[in-house]
């Protein structure tokens, strides 16, 4: 059997078969957290959005439970891709006598305080 090969695919018996596609690996919640938290710490994050700002305030949360939260909170449930194709994380921890959830939308150069609960 004759076999050539060509960027992107080969040639096998006289039929052009595409090579698989490599899947990219998806990140673990740890990665995306350490990735957030990292920064976080460099001031690489997006918070002045107003879908942010009003959630703040009708939820009464300050800025400063936010960034605790992100700082040392627990990441409970897997992350998700977003529609924009971003990587969502969800950060937790009780905080001033509450307990403060925090989606952040992780990049590689930076990060979006999307939401809080």
């Amino acid at each position: 059997v004759k076999t050539t090969y060509h960027i992107g695919r080969c040639m096998v018996k006289g039929r052009v078969v595409p090579f698989p596609q490599r899947r990219e690996r998806e990140p673990t919640s740890d990665e995306l957290a350490a990735l957030a938290r990292k920064h976080l710490a460099g001031g690489n994050v997006e918070w002045d959005h107003e879908h942010f700002q009003l959630r703040m305030r009708r939820r009464g949360v300050s800025i400063r439970q936010v960034l605790e939260a992100v700082k040392v909170g627990e990441v409970r449930k897997p992350p998700r891709k977003d529609e924009y194709g971003d990587w969502r994380v969800r950060f937790e921890k009780f905080v001033a006598g509450r307990t403060v959830r925090v989606v952040v939308a992780v990049k590689e150069d930076y990060a979006v305080l999307v939401t809080v609960i």
